[in-house]
């Protein structure tokens, strides 16, 4: 379909959808006379949004202030309210009044700001969306957000809160009446940058960012307010679900909203970022990015998604005549640069270049493609002011080729438009890479049949549905099958790239199906040497790794591996890429050694290349997290540390902050946090790294899940077990929904959530958990694996705790046979022997559970201080087995020393203190020594008689 016909079907589209349903027919009969095609195409696409409710939604949230609510008259607020005396109105929105109050009670002075959910929206809905927005100012506390202060219920159940009052005027006003620089604009934004990037830290998303909701106060103190229709990225965090929006309830500024807000998209940080640029662009033009007063509907929706707005540099020596403001007087460039400060020629030479390019990265219309932090929008302005480069580049011709042919492709979603590139880009650095003619030709034929798949999104074609991505792979696939039967190389190479993007998708079994058909084809047709077998090889051996398959998954492996090394072309990268995917298999397996060996083979083959390139300096980032993770498991946690950091460092070089791998290296930076104790640190590394993923996956993404993961974790060991549990939950649905309901990351979710469990003496659900992650370790890792004795030796802790005899001893020993010497942090080993020298300590198997115990100290002396928990349990249990035989001396010492650690060191049980107690008692009158017998027995409660 040409553009001409596609203009002439949007432009009655929008037309006709402006009248009432009666009337469409009868205008499309006036208008499309002669023309059956076009008459049904746009009877298509109104019977579509008909069906869906599009238009209602669309009215609902991008109406104008009051639009969509019921116009009810205004009934007055009480005088009192709790401790406060309204004073005056002050503001008024869809849910409720804002009111200028003060304590009215005596107990000190103070002004608030007092908001009160209208007395006529009873629905249940709305109350639960206003108590959610005193949730999220409950989060918060930062010197630039307008804090929460109190809230409660009047006495005709009204929920209410009292804010911060905020004496201040909207930002854009206070720098124009000061008339204040770009570079003071710049500093009062940064600011705001920072309120809103400790929001997103606490996974708040504020979705409705504008100058009436950034207050500036007299001193120049920035203040950000209304957080009544900001979303929750962790809903679990809250006690009761966040409804959904209601049609019919304004939910944004149609001025300000980003692109996937006014398309009805989920919402992420990334929606944000758009709306600070939005606000950037006014504070430094005095114009907003497009004029939206007086157009319909969809207009709106086109010109938001579709068009590109001015530089800031031109947007500045515009002449603007205003319909919508309250100013008669039009916006003119003297007018701008004079509330700046400047002329109209230096204005224009400010904007020129770093700030242009700033804004513009901004206000992108793809969030990937946007800052990916508020941080670090705020940097990029930061190193401006500063005369430092900046980040922020324009766009390049080709993305503004491809993304004028996307503006005029309707009904296709910008996720397929977004494989197409990447796809494109693929077979062009293949041919770059070959630099063959037959190459070039095989590039030609699969560019070819990839446009003919994506032809299958034409609108006359789907007649007004979206197509999903899903869809496009899935058709792509069947006509792969049926119409390259003939023609395997190019078949193979296509299945290749499906593959690829279905396992990006989380869609394993789709991936593996792909992939197979392409290794098969490959074997088939190829010399058995040739690279395109290496690499459908090393696919395919990683997505077995991934769901478990091991055993599967290492010949493919080491097949790929043992090619590229001894073809006859050297391929370096390739070489090192695959190096570290079997060492990734060695990891999982617990072979460290060799894995080790492996990795560093890797590294040395990188080394040799005399230039880094991007490939290069890629691999050996994540040859670095790889041996992070190794170190990790030995117990070297500084190592492990530097690793991870180091990989981060290179990654972030390499594709700044918005890029899965970012996600990747924070996760595991989390995770050496967690167990270094710095749990601050930990919460903000997988924060930002969820916060990413959620705006690069869709929902039930494996990655989401071990992110999920880590918070849980995190939140654990701060007590917050509620939203823990919640976490965890939402952890093992992500795993389930990806990869299955028997796979070795859902197994480890199963096992730390029962850790959590346990630890709080919910030892019934525990064993449950972990009796279910048990055979899922023992049948991918196999019964000698660490990992697997690590989950029995949890179970059997477990079962002692329940007092469930016999098969604790046997997961126990079972468990030490294989942790002790293994290549894995010793202190796993250690817990595993205490809790079986503790279960023959109770049975006075003393000379059993004696070589135990000194194995525990010998393994935690090394690693923890000496008053931890299990040395201490440790040096009492071998001061019991030593009295036991008459060596009363060195039980002594041992003895007296663990009591004295239990009784003068805080977090031990008082049962804990009170056995050691008792047992060095019962040391003294075994010995003979009546006297310290009774001074110790003066210790016990009661005097101990």
């Amino acid at each position: 379909m040409n553009p001409e016909r596609l203009q002439e079907i949007q432009d009655l589209f929008v037309a006709a959808s402006e009248l009432p349903a009666a009337e469409q027919s009868r205008f499309l009969d006036g208008h499309c006379a002669g023309d059956p095609d076009l008459r049904r195409d746009v009877m298509a696409l109104l019977e579509s949004c008909a069906a869906t409710g599009r238009f209602d939604r669309l009215a609902g949230e991008m109406s104008g202030p009051g639009a969509g609510e019921p116009q009810v008259p205004e009934v007055p607020p009480p005088s009192l309210i709790g401790p406060y005396r309204i004073l005056d109105r002050i503001g008024h929105g869809g849910m409720g009044a804002v009111y200028l109050a003060e304590r009215a009670d005596g107990q000190f002075e103070q002004r608030v700001a007092l908001k009160l959910l209208r007395a006529d929206l009873d629905s249940e809905d709305l109350r639960q969306r206003f108590l959610a927005e005193r949730q999220i100012l409950a989060q918060v506390s930062h010197p630039n957000i307008s804090g929460l202060l109190d809230g409660g219920v009047t006495s005709d159940g009204q929920p209410y809160f009292a804010m911060e009052h905020v004496d201040g005027v909207p930002i854009d006003t206070y720098c124009d009446e000061h008339r204040l620089s770009i570079s003071r604009r710049l500093d009062l934004f940064r600011a705001v940058c920072s309120a809103v990037h400790y929001a997103h830290r606490h996974l708040i998303v504020h979705r409705d960012l504008k100058p009436a909701n950034v207050l500036v106060t007299p001193d120049g103190v920035v203040k950000l307010l209304d957080f009544g229709i900001a979303k929750l990225l962790d809903p679990e965090a809250l006690a009761s679900p966040r409804p959904e929006t209601r049609t019919g309830v304004r939910i944004m500024t149609p001025e300000y909203a980003s692109p996937e807000q006014v398309r009805g998209d989920p919402v992420t940080t990334a929606s944000d970022v758009y709306q600070l640029g939005v606000l950037l662009y006014e504070l430094l033009t005095g114009h907003r990015p497009y004029r939206l007063s007086g157009r319909p509907l969809l207009e709106v929706e086109r010109v938001v998604t579709e068009t590109d707005p001015d530089r800031p540099s031109a947007a500045a020596a515009r002449v603007e005549e205003l319909t919508d403001l309250d100013r008669a007087e039009p916006i003119t460039p003297e007018c701008v640069s004079r509330a700046r400060g400047t002329t109209p020629e230096k204005l224009r030479r400010q904007l020129s270049g770093d700030l242009d390019n700033i804004v513009l990265v901004a206000l992108r219309k793809e969030p990937e493609r946007r800052y990916g932090s508020a941080e670090q929008l705020a940097d990029d302005v930061l190193r401006h002011q500063k005369g430092l480069p900046v980040t922020a580049q324009p766009d390049t011709i080709l993305y503004r080729s491809s993304k004028f042919v996307r503006r005029h492709k309707i009904g296709v979603v910008t996720t397929v438009a977004g494989l197409v590139a990447v796809v494109a880009f693929a077979v062009t650095m293949g041919i770059q890479a070959e630099r063959t003619a037959r190459e070039r030709d095989k590039a030609e034929q699969v560019t070819a049949f990839l446009v003919g798949i994506f032809e299958t999104s034409d609108p006359r074609v789907t007649l007004g549905d979206t197509v999903t991505v899903r869809e496009v792979l899935d058709r792509g696939a069947e006509r792969i099958r049926v119409e390259l039967a003939d023609q395997p190389e190019i078949g193979a190479t296509l299945m290749q790239v499906l593959g690829k993007v279905y396992h990006a998708l989380g869609l394993v079994d789709e991936a593996a199906v792909q992939w197979e058909a392409a290794l098969d084809l490959r074997e088939r047709t190829l010399p058995p040497d040739h690279a395109d077998v290496a690499q459908s090889l090393t696919d395919l051996g990683m997505l077995r790794a991934d769901v478990g398959e091991l055993e599967e998954a290492e010949p493919l492996l080491r097949r790929s591996v043992a090619i590229l090394r001894s073809g006859r072309r050297r391929r370096p990268v390739e070489l090192g890429r695959s190096l570290n995917n079997l060492g990734y298999l060695l990891q999982v397996k617990g072979e460290h050694d060799e894995a080790v060996s492996v990795y560093e083979e890797a590294l040395e083959i990188y080394g040799r290349e005399m230039r880094a390139s991007e490939e290069v300096r890629s691999g050996i980032a994540t040859l670095k997290m790889n041996l992070g993770w190794i170190e990790e498991n030995r117990g070297d946690l500084e190592a492990a540390e530097r690793h991870f950091r180091d990989g981060l460092v290179i990654r972030r070089e390499l594709y700044g902050s918005t890029h899965p791998h970012i996600a990747k290296s924070l996760n595991s930076l989390a995770a050496v946090q967690l167990r270094q104790g710095k749990l601050h640190e930990a919460g903000v590394s997988v924060r930002d790294a969820l916060a990413l993923q959620r705006r690069l996956y869709p929902d039930g993404h494996p990655d989401i899940g071990n992110s999920l993961l880590s918070l849980a974790n995190i939140t654990a060991e701060q007590g917050q077990h509620s939203v823990s549990d919640s976490l965890f939950e939402a952890s093992m649905t992500a795993h389930v929904d990806a990869l299955g309901a028997d796979t070795p990351q859902l197994a480890r979710v199963k096992n730390d959530f029962a850790g959590r469990l346990r630890d709080r003496g919910e030892f019934a659900q525990a064993e449950q958990l972990y009796r279910a992650a048990l055979p899922v370790y023992v049948e991918v890792l196999g019964e000698g694996h660490p990992f697997t004795a690590i989950v029995k030796g949890n179970l059997a802790s477990t079962l002692y705790a329940l007092e469930k005899r016999g098969e604790p001893e046997r997961l126990w020993r079972e468990a030490v046979g294989v942790l002790r010497g293994a290549s894995i942090d010793q202190r796993f080993a250690a817990t595993t022997m205490l809790g079986l020298a503790t279960l023959l300590l109770d049975r006075s198997a003393y000379s059993d559970a004696e070589p135990l115990f000194r194995d525990v100290l010998e393994i935690l002396r090394d690693n923890l201080p000496e008053s931890q928990e299990q040395v201490v349990a440790a040096q009492n249990g071998l001061g019991v087995c030593l009295a036991s035989q008459g060596r009363f001396e060195e039980a002594e010492q041992l003895l007296v020393d663990s009591y004295t650690k239990l009784r003068d060191v805080g977090g031990f049980e008082p049962d804990s203190v009170q056995r050691a107690l008792g047992r060095l008692i019962g040391l003294y009158e075994d010995w003979g020594r009546p006297e310290e017998a009774e001074r110790y027995r003066r210790m016990l409660p009661g005097d101990g008689r």
